[in-house]
């Protein structure tokens, strides 16, 4: 049972809703690596993302139970920055991907046939 008086609760009970949210944002993130970067840089930046998340979530809990900030703020915090932050990768996937030179044409790319 929560103590709703109590600080470290109020933040515990914050939490409980911000992770189950965070699924978005991580979505939305996995779904930019995935367009834009190859397997091993996706996934360098999925777990950097990850560990960031938890981390600052960690010490924004310790600042609340110290009484530097409101529980409210130290749990929704590191999800609107995650949230920002995927918002602006999508937002970049609204500009047209450049092909690859592979698959450009040009007058070097292939072979003239000769005219009978």
């Amino acid at each position: 049972e929560l103590d709703p008086k109590s600080r470290h609760h109020r933040f515990i009970w914050h939490k409980r809703s911000v992770l189950p949210l965070a699924i978005f944002p991580l979505s939305l993130l996995a779904f930019y690596c995935a367009l834009t970067l190859s397997t091993s840089q996706g996934t360098f930046v999925l777990l950097l993302t990850l560990s960031l998340f938890f981390a600052s979530l960690r010490h924004l809990e310790l600042a609340c139970r110290a009484g530097w900030l409101p529980p409210y703020f130290a749990a929704w915090l590191p999800f609107c920055v995650l949230m920002t932050g995927s918002i602006i990768c999508s937002r970049a996937l609204e500009k047209p991907l450049t092909p690859p030179r592979i698959f450009t044409l040009s007058p070097h790319n292939y072979v003239k046939r000769r005219q009978d």
